[in-house]
């Protein structure tokens, strides 16, 4: 009896290894590289991110920009592209304290260029995805 009881948690545990070390039946999504500059009312951001979030599916990349530069990597064809770009903002009150506590970032663009964003670009599998992005308040 005891036997049997040990034969049925092995085949158990198999089963449960089996279907977890399975491979995904989701497809590798094919990224290309993207570069470009972004600029808010004339100024380079300094610092921020750049969002290629595309229009067909749920893919998203997050690039940071510096120094008004950004490069990375999107999935081809159209995307949304949603910028943040951040300054420094104080300490939040819990840490004022600390004497090691970083200020907090926060995004000063308008929700238009972000959140709310309706800039689209072409990104292709092919060619040079150079990007220049200039926002106005």
């Amino acid at each position: 009896m005891l036997k049997h009881r040990w034969a049925g948690i092995f085949l158990a545990t198999m089963l449960v290894a089996i279907i977890g070390c399975s491979p995904e039946t989701r497809e590798e999504v094919s990224t290309y590289p993207v570069k470009g500059t972004v600029s808010y009312n004339g100024e380079p951001i300094a610092d921020g991110n750049i969002q290629f979030i595309s229009t067909a599916d749920s893919f998203t990349r997050g690039i940071p920009i510096k120094n008004g530069s950004f490069a990375g990597e999107s999935i081809e064809g159209e995307v949304r592209v949603e910028i943040t770009a951040f300054k420094a903002a104080e300490v939040n009150e819990m840490y004022k304290d600390d004497p090691n506590a970083q200020p907090e970032k926060e995004n000063y663009l308008p929700a238009k260029h972000n959140q709310e964003s309706t800039h689209t670009q072409t990104v292709s599998s092919s060619g040079e995805n150079n990007f220049t992005i200039e926002l106005e308040e």
